[in-house]
């Protein structure tokens, strides 16, 4: 937004031209230094909207809210509630295509935590390992770094190393140190409910990892399991340090299984039925 808001803007208004309806930029207020910028950019085909800063608050489902007041309803998907919410990066490459032919062939990220020296922004070819990039352009300082995160501090995944490939949704790898990470040892649920006071989605975390605990996916849905953003909140609560969005994860792997084998079942049966 701050070095390409032209790009940003164009691609926003192909995206308007074909979905429809109005056109809205969507901002936390603690990047308000960027409407100036971005406005003038717009020429006023298209709203900033500025929003509280807090976490998540830039989950799709969440912005809908915020801006509209809408709700996407359990198991929908946004544009149930008449939107299409679209990142950053996703409309920039969408101008890209659109004015220069240009394929999906990089990805900008950040690289950060402690364990690195100097925190920055790349824009890398997808595909890069994050390995070939140390040391020329990211000084690791490898006797400090316990763990290395693909995506975020909330939401990442843990890398066993560095060689891992830059992919099409990376939006960071951090590097980081035992001062910023929680090492402790889970221990029994306490039943406080925190998890429940913190859930951005108004689930009960607690009872959706006892379900999947007992191997009752069924309940676990029932709790909302698939409706989970893995957002990480209830996890960062938990005084047990219950390893909840962890085990939510695992739990939505298996119903995606589940749900992908009867489909396999269901379309086997009817070329059976056809063949006959």
């Amino acid at each position: 937004m701050d070095e390409a808001a032209d790009k940003v803007i164009d691609g926003l208004l192909i995206v308007q031209k074909i979905v429809g309806g109005k056109a809205k930029i969507v901002l936390e207020s603690n990047k308000k230094r960027l409407i100036p910028k971005l406005e003038e950019a717009a020429k006023g085909k298209v709203e900033v909207v500025v929003v509280k800063t807090k976490y998540p608050q830039g989950a799709e489902k969440n912005i809908i809210t915020a801006v509209t007041g809408r709700e996407v309803k359990a198991g929908g998907l946004p544009a149930s509630a008449g939107c299409v919410v679209c990142n950053v990066g996703t409309v920039c490459a969408i101008s890209d295509a659109f004015r220069l032919g240009k394929p999906l062939i990089e990805r900008a990220f950040t690289v950060s935590g402690l364990g690195v020296k100097e925190p920055k922004n790349l824009l890398v070819p997808l595909g890069t390992l994050v390995s070939d990039l140390i040391p020329a352009v990211i000084e690791v300082e490898e006797d400090k770094v316990v763990k290395i995160l693909s995506g975020g501090p909330m939401m990442g995944f843990s890398m066993q190393s560095a060689a891992f490939p830059v992919q099409k949704g990376t939006s960071g790898v951090l590097f980081l140190t035992k001062k910023e990470i929680d090492a402790e040892e889970s221990t029994p649920c306490l039943t406080c409910g925190a998890c429940v006071h913190v859930c951005p989605m108004r689930l009960t975390p607690a009872l959706i990892v006892r379900s999947l605990n007992a191997d009752d996916l069924d309940a676990a849905k029932k709790y909302g399991l698939m409706d989970c953003i893995e957002c990480g909140s209830c996890a960062y609560v938990c005084p047990a340090t219950v390893r909840l969005v962890q085990a939510i994860r695992i739990g939505k792997n298996l119903e995606r299984a589940r749900i992908a084998a009867e489909k396999a079942k269901a379309a086997q049966s009817a070329n059976n039925g056809g063949a006959k």
